[in-house]
């Protein structure tokens, strides 16, 4: 199976993907992590944990599939005029930390990650989820749904489905499942 993930460290999206012809989406899982003030180590090893269980919880009826490969959106930092960056670079560093957990947890994956210039361009969030959802068939959107409700202000799990269908050639030059919205 592939797992597809959107890295956070406050809540990251995950889709389970087969690796048969169809490349069908199984499952999708969005969870949390809130900032304790704990470590950031361990917030990242914390995260990283109850996404790979939500993933094991979400895969264990389909018995006897293990997960192979992962692909991931490679956290980059983005330089902005007069070299400030949009964001604290330090974030990037903690995504990276927390995918490297997932990693170490499913040990014997093959990791495959993509710049978001590589697969989305600047394409806002609730786009990419859009029409990610239309390249999905009807028992597919029933799972997307599950995981990311119309009218929600995250898009972790849509994110995590969109990284999915881009490895699996389903995104990137394809055509809206027919009868979709």
């Amino acid at each position: 199976m592939l797992l597809a993930i959107d890295p956070s460290m406050c809540a990251a999206g995950a889709a389970l993907f087969t690796l048969d012809s169809s490349y069908s989406l199984v499952y999708a899982v969005r969870v949390t992590q809130r900032d304790d003030g704990s470590d950031v180590v361990e917030r990242c090893r914390t995260i990283a944990a109850k996404l790979v269980d939500a993933v094991r919880e979400g895969y264990a009826m389909h018995s006897g599939l293990h997960i192979t490969r992962i692909a991931t959106e490679r956290p980059q930092i983005y330089q902005r005029t007069g070299g400030k960056s949009k964001a604290d670079p330090n974030d990037q560093l903690y995504m990276c930390m927390m995918l490297g957990s997932v990693a170490t947890l499913l040990r014997g994956a093959l990791v495959c990650s993509y710049k978001p210039s590589d697969w989305k361009g600047q394409t806002p969030k609730p786009v990419v989820c859009a029409r990610a959802r239309g390249f999905l068939s009807p028992s597919e959107q029933a799972i997307f749904d599950a995981a990311q409700p119309p009218g929600v202000s995250y898009y972790d799990a849509g994110e995590a489905i969109a990284v999915g269908l881009h490895h699996t050639g389903r995104y990137k030059n394809a055509r809206p499942y027919k009868g979709c919205t």
